[in-house]
């Protein structure tokens, strides 16, 4: 018994140390996820819509000022349209236009690209890579960023992450993992008739009336 004791204790103390390498963060309204390098550390947020903002830690002694941010804002204007037309909004809301609109908030905004049909989470996204001057008190730094939008059910949701211009093909990488990582509570059944059988299919049901003009299908 002493011996398997003994080899227990030797097994422990050899055993490779278990370190987190993300933490995943849950914002406790929407129960938007998303996973980020733990040595990443949250601070405060400066927009009223902003609910997360994580800075990533100095590169080799230079701080890139590399940070992501999240925004969410209340829209419901799509809520009764049926799933199958969320790429086709994102197309419509979430492209040029809109980037262009929301560059406004920066100095000597320029965008560099802009995509349709990609993803943030469940949702159908625009994306943009953009070079700009952030807005404030800090002192002047020109960044480049990556950034998603989509409009998922009541809600309109920007994932930003930017860093030093210089500096950014080093951080794209990460930028990338942290917003693939993304993830919404489902708010879409994966079948238009949820838990029923395709009613949609069926014959329709024909009511007759007192007189032939009055009979009414449905």
């Amino acid at each position: 018994m002493k011996h398997v004791l003994f080899l227990l204790l030797v097994l422990t103390l050899i055993a490779p140390v278990a370190r987190a390498e993300v933490f995943v963060w849950q914002d406790e309204n929407t129960k938007f996820t998303v996973a980020y390098p733990d040595r990443w550390g949250m601070t405060s947020n400066q927009k009223p819509d902003d609910v997360l903002t994580i800075l990533a830690p100095e590169n080799q002694g230079q701080d890139d000022q590399a940070a992501c941010r999240l925004r969410v804002d209340q829209d419901g204007r799509f809520k009764i349209y049926p799933r199958r037309f969320a790429g086709a909004v994102q197309r419509v809301n979430v492209s040029k236009e809109f980037w262009a609109d929301y560059m406004n908030e920066f100095s000597d905004p320029v965008l560099v690209s802009v995509t349709d049909n990609a993803g943030l989470g469940d949702g159908f996204a625009g994306m943009a890579q953009a070079r700009f001057t952030p807005a404030g008190p800090a002192p002047v730094i020109r960044k480049q960023g990556l950034m998603l939008a989509t409009i998922y059910n009541d809600k309109a949701y920007v994932f930003e992450c930017s860093a030093r211009s210089s500096a950014y093909p080093q951080w794209h990488g990460a930028f990338l993992n942290i917003l693939k990582s993304v993830s919404f509570r489902p708010e879409y059944h994966a079948d238009v008739n949820g838990h029923y059988r395709n009613f949609m299919g069926d014959d329709p049901v024909i009511i007759k009336g007192e007189r032939p003009l009055d009979e009414t299908r449905h």
